[in-house]
């Protein structure tokens, strides 16, 4: 029996002081499909877009590079980033992170037989993945015709899908917000202090 977990943030607005606790919390929420209490399971960590603020200075420092650069330190596969990176920007970053960019210029990027797409565009041929997951928010977590849509999200909540069998079918889905007294990993913290590092940099050089 086939089992993916989706874990997925959304609307994290700038909150780069936050990654170090949803670090943990993520973390906690993955243990029970990663480390097979449930069975064989694949678990894939997205981000549904809106990561950067214009109120959050060093998104406009490192044009909304820095959160992106967190995210990708968080071990998350990918993100969608429509109207958030200018071309630019995007090329800087592609250099930096390993996790995908997905916008709807760069739809279908696959983890494995999984699509990621940023709108319902048609699978690309010859080959048609197991699943697709769009990675824009819609006003329900639903699977219809193999395509995944996710509901959207305040800041600082974690979403999880559950889907099992073959053919798929969605079998859990939860919404889960982040305990005011998570303790931050240190490692992402330590992850957090190089950005803004980067970022006070990118930001000098604007001024000058």
């Amino acid at each position: 029996m086939n089992t993916i977990a989706i874990l997925y943030t959304h609307n994290l607005s700038g909150q780069l002081e936050l990654l170090p606790q949803l670090y943990t919390f993520i973390r906690e929420l993955k243990t029970p499909y990663s480390s097979g209490e449930l069975g064989k399971t694949v678990v894939i960590l997205l981000d549904l877009g809106d990561t950067c603020s214009p109120d959050a200075w060093h998104c406009d420092a490192t044009d909304n590079r820095s959160m992106l650069v967190g995210l990708d330190g968080m071990g998350y596969q990918a993100v969608n980033v429509q109207e958030t990176l200018s071309v630019e920007s995007r090329a800087k970053l592609e250099e930096q992170v390993t996790l995908m960019l997905v916008d709807d210029n760069h739809p279908h990027m696959y983890i494995g037989k999984i699509a990621l797409e940023t709108q319902d565009g048609r699978f690309f041929q010859p080959s048609t993945p197991d699943l697709a997951i769009n990675l824009t928010t819609q006003e329900e977590t639903t699977l219809k015709d193999n395509r995944l849509s996710l509901i959207g999200l305040e800041g600082m909540q974690v979403g999880v899908a559950v889907l099992t069998g073959s053919p798929y079918e969605l079998t859990h889905t939860s919404v889960h917000d982040l305990p005011k007294n998570t303790n931050p990993d240190p490692t992402i913290a330590g992850v957090v202090e190089f950005i803004i590092s980067e970022a006070r940099y990118y930001q000098n050089r604007k001024s000058d």
